[in-house]
């Protein structure tokens, strides 16, 4: 899934809930930081292009899917 940085919080800040809605879901997920672009990577130089691995919290309203 890709995230844009302006639907994403910093820690300890919270999540903006939609006016429209009052089923926000959250759940704690590792997330992969690509580092660098690649392109038919081969599977054994795949970790050289991981920047990181953050716990990440995703949220979800479930009233809209």
């Amino acid at each position: 899934m890709h995230r844009l940085a302006k639907s994403q919080t910093g820690h300890l800040h919270p999540m903006t809930i939609p006016c429209e809605s009052n089923k926000l879901d959250y759940e704690v997920e590792i997330a992969v930081v690509i580092g660098k672009k690649g392109r038919r990577t081969p599977e054994e130089k795949a970790f050289e292009y991981i920047a990181g691995y953050p716990n990440y919290n995703n949220g979800s309203v479930r009233d809209w899917q």
